[in-house]
């Protein structure tokens, strides 16, 4: 549009963005827990040492590392200190 000397220009952007993410299943993902080498715990479960002070260890069942990893997490050990106890999981996977 002129007018005179001067010109006026006007427009007008319209944009419109939706993200829909929705997954009513599996959506905390999945965690494996497999067997392995874990420490031997004694009865207060507390590792087993050596003569040297190192951790005994012991093979140890997808399901006994599971217990471990339940049993350190309701007292409130912190994820590396229950993975030093032979618990945690092995892997996890958001599908």
């Amino acid at each position: 549009m002129l007018h005179g000397q001067h010109s006026w220009r006007f427009g007008v952007r319209l944009r419109r963005q939706a993200d829909d993410n929705i997954s009513p299943q599996n959506f905390q993902g999945t965690f494996i827990f497999s067997g392995g080498a874990g420490p031997v715990l004694d009865a207060n479960n507390q590792p087993v040492l050596d003569s040297t002070g190192q951790p005994i260890l012991t093979p140890i069942t997808s399901i006994e590392r599971y217990r471990r990893t339940l049993l350190f997490q309701k007292i409130g050990l912190t994820p590396s200190q229950i993975a030093s106890l032979g618990g945690g999981a092995s892997q996890f996977s958001i599908i």
